[in-house]
């Protein structure tokens, strides 16, 4: 009896596994999209951001999928006091590979990636300042990381496809988590 019910198992298991590359993605397939972003906070004292986001993504091989990504994130204001503002801005590139699971019109994939991540940060001081050396100050940095995450992709249709994706940018004292929606086109 327990024969039987293991042989139905894996039998089951092995049907539903083989249904796994049944969709239209598949090497050479190529894409570009527009994403929506909220990145969190990379620093204490600071809030997170929204930012929009483009990714090109290519399969090289039926299963692996290489996927370049900028994100750009709004400057926000951090701080206002006597008169003067401080904001930040950041932005990310990273090029990612991805592992794909298919699943009909549905694929799953975990992604491992190269990051480079920069951040801007603006004091706009009032007239009374000026005595301190100066109304206004800027100063940028960039650094480079690592990052890895998630995503999922379920396909509209042959051209057009939604996503959701997850990700953890791993850049010294500016490690952060970003969370975006996408839709891409397929070419």
């Amino acid at each position: 009896m327990k024969t039987t019910i293991m042989k139905s198992f894996v039998l089951t298991l092995a049907i539903a596994l083989s249904g796994m590359y049944v969709q239209a993605q598949e090497k050479g397939d190529v894409s570009a999209g527009l994403r929506l972003n909220l990145g969190t906070s990379p620093a204490a004292g600071l809030s997170s951001q929204f930012g929009v986001g483009l990714d090109f993504n290519w399969s090289i091989t039926d299963a692996i999928r290489l996927s370049p990504e900028f994100n750009f994130f709004f400057p926000k204001k951090v701080a206002e006091a006597l008169g003067a503002e401080l904001k930040w801005n950041t932005w990310d590139f990273s090029i990612n590979g991805q592992y794909l699971f298919k699943l009909g019109d549905v694929v799953l994939y975990p992604q491992f990636g190269l990051t480079i991540q920069g951040a801007s940060v603006k004091w706009d001081g009032a007239d009374e300042w000026e005595e301190y050396g100066g109304g206004a100050a800027k100063s940028s940095e960039t650094k480079f990381g690592i990052n890895f995450g998630a995503g999922v992709e379920y396909r509209l249709s042959e051209a057009i496809s939604l996503d959701f994706r997850a990700k953890y940018n791993v850049v010294s004292n500016w490690s952060r988590a970003v969370i975006g929606v996408g839709a891409a086109y397929h070419f």
